[in-house]
């Protein structure tokens, strides 16, 4: 059916569920809603019955959605016993489909106010967004998800209580608009919403977590609560301020429940240790926890994946994600970084360890080959190890001076670019440091043979534009991050205009991925959802919020903004940066992905998985951050 002002194309369901819901003047014809599920499907107990009523009104599609309780016999809800089905077409079939077809489903269950922002992939509008108009959310699932694909999004009610023969609401509305801009400002002009902003969502000790609440009308009642205390606050018109001393909480994860003229919702903040103090705290949980020493073992040295809730080192060979290689070289550069402004006897000759054990069995220094296993395992012949590679080398030679250390990393770059290094997005390729440490041991011809490579990948990136190649999965994050960064980096070193020009298209399409819920997971935290599935003990295929790799896109934003001069993107690398921290302890301890929903495929989730395995590269960026 359409509407008169044609503004929705909808297929329904013979019990009232939604299909399809396309733009009549798109001209990809996009449906926003694709799964297993239709929107309005329900999962519920059989105390409650279900009907759905579905209406279009003021350039809005609604959908009401009753559960009444069908006994005699009261009925409580708990936060997952019931849930609605809400799939927007959140996958990654490739990059050629999704820019057209496909959207990035930013999920935020807030209570009352509650909303998804959707945005295609590809950046143009209309954009399909959806907010909750009667009822309460309090957090959702994932169903029916694989690979390339985030899932089904089964959203659960706050609880609730029912007597006999009573009914419990949800009314959703959903709505066009033309940005992330444009969502949250139609947002903010309906009474049911409540704009929850801060300055930090992560902080750090010693700050001040300054929040802004802001409704639409006029303020008659409001309460700020924080671990059951109320919060003093300053009202100018129809927003409040108050502020949160850091020091006044224990570090970790904070509630804050907000309600406005009896509408309720929360953010979440998370309290973090001073930088410097996880930072020393975690390089010394790799040296003393997770080396591994038998000198009758090809391992000797190597810095392994770690169990929190056994105490064990993980190694498994035949599993290239959990073997001494590969991500987790990332340990040692953070070693290596953290000695160049600190001196550590014990650091020290961790990091000695394990460069012996490095040039013995991960690295070739003749081809230049950089293997994916002790051992010299070349299967597969991995791009993303040759970067990392150069990274650790690079660091050396800060650290120790030793121009052989440039002379390894030169032969890496050869290696990485005689395996069609250029059509890859690989991660960390540093090329004004690579540059700067060339010049500075006077390696001139080396560093403009380099640059020619760095050429020829930077018109491949430009050719391609936004039609990335596929790579380890079809189309993420980490393949858009690399490519605004490597072309923002060419634009620094040559000063050629069309560099950067062409990093602002990729840094536009980047933005997308970046949440901006209020909650510290989500916010500027880009949606990823199978890290934990490689990387993680619990291996649970769903959204990982936060995922270290979100990094990439604070350290795009960051080279862009020092590029460009546009300072809006130091704040969102700055809050990029931070997401991050969650994943780190004052011990040392760490956790490789945070899966975020509250189940995934019906297996209890919303927890930081056990092994600390791969994510030291958020601290490795965060360092570069700083320094600079």
């Amino acid at each position: 059916m359409q509407t008169k002002k044609q503004l929705f194309i909808t297929e329904t369901t013979d019990n009232n569920c939604l299909r399809c819901i396309a733009h009549p003047d798109d001209p990809y014809q996009m449906n926003w809603i694709e799964g297993i599920h239709a929107v309005g499907e329900t999962v519920h107990p059989k105390q409650l019955t279900v009907t759905r009523d579905q209406w279009m009104e003021n350039d809005r599609l609604f959908l009401k959605i009753t559960f009444t309780n069908a006994t005699q016999k009261d009925f409580f809800a708990s936060a997952h016993t019931v849930g609605v089905y809400i799939p927007f077409n959140d996958s990654y079939p490739g990059a050629e489909l999704c820019m057209t077809n496909r959207c990035h489903a930013h999920i935020w269950c807030g209570g009352e106010s509650s909303y998804i922002l959707g945005l295609r992939m590809g950046g143009s509008a209309p954009h399909l967004g959806m907010q909750l108009i009667s009822g309460s959310l309090e957090t959702y699932s994932i169903t029916d998800n694989e690979k390339n694909d985030r899932g089904d999004f089964l959203l659960h009610p706050s609880p609730f209580h029912l007597l006999p023969e009573k009914s419990y609401e949800l009314t959703l509305a959903f709505f066009w608009h033309n940005g992330r801009e444009d969502f949250y400002r139609i947002l903010k002009d309906t009474p049911r919403y409540i704009h929850v902003s801060a300055n930090h969502f992560t902080a750090f000790e010693g700050e001040t977590v300054a929040l802004c609440i802001q409704i639409q009308k006029e303020i008659q009642t409001c309460t700020v609560i924080v671990h059951g205390k109320e919060i003093p606050y300053q009202r100018h018109g129809r927003q409040i301020y108050c502020n949160l001393p850091t020091s006044h909480y224990e570090k970790g994860e904070h509630r804050i429940d907000i309600t406005v003229n009896g509408i309720s919702t929360f953010c979440n903040v998370f309290v973090s240790a001073a930088p410097d103090t996880i930072l020393e705290a975690r390089c010394r949980f790799i040296a003393t926890k997770q080396q591994y020493h038998n000198p009758n073992s090809m391992l000797d040295g190597s810095y392994l994946t770690y169990d929190n809730q056994t105490g064990c080192l993980i190694y498994n060979g035949f599993f290239h994600d959990h073997n001494a290689a590969r991500e987790r070289i990332g340990m040692a550069v953070l070693i290596a970084m953290y000695l160049r402004s600190h001196k550590n006897d014990t650091l020290r000759a961790s990091l000695n360890h394990y460069v012996q054990f490095f040039l013995r069995e991960i690295f070739d220094a003749e081809t230049g080959t950089v293997f994916n296993d002790a051992g010299k395992s070349i299967k597969p012949n991995r791009r993303y190890n040759y970067p990392w590679a150069v990274k650790l080398f690079l660091e050396l030679y800060l650290l120790d001076g030793k121009r052989e250390y440039l002379q390894d990393a030169y032969r890496v770059l050869k290696a990485y670019y005689a395996l069609n290094g250029h059509c890859f997005y690989a991660f960390t390729i540093p090329i004004l440091q690579v540059a700067v440490c060339f010049r500075q041991e006077n390696m001139e011809n080396e560093l403009q043979e380099v640059i020619g490579y760095f050429r020829t990948h930077a018109e491949t990136m430009i050719q391609n534009a936004e039609h990335y190649p596929s790579h380890e999965v079809a189309y993420e994050q980490s393949i858009v991050a690399p490519a605004a960064k490597f072309l923002t980096e060419m634009y620094s070193l040559t000063g050629e205009q069309r560099y950067l020009s062409e990093a602002k298209k990729q840094i536009e399409i980047l933005e997308l991925f970046s949440g901006s819920q209020p909650d510290h997971h989500l916010y500027a935290c880009a949606i990823r959802h199978w890290d934990d599935y490689w990387f993680g003990k619990s291996r649970l295929l769903g959204d990982t919020f936060p995922h270290y790799w979100n990094v990439l896109s604070a350290d795009a934003f960051y080279a862009y903004a020092k590029a460009s001069g546009e300072a809006s993107y130091l704040e969102k690398a700055n809050d990029a940066y931070r997401v991050q921290f969650s994943l780190f302890d004052e011990t040392g301890n760490a956790s490789c992905a945070m899966v975020y929903p509250f189940t995934v495929n019906g297996t209890p989730a919303h927890f930081y998985d056990a092994w600390a395995n791969d994510q030291d590269w958020a601290l490795i960026y965060y360092l570069d951050y700083i320094k600079t």
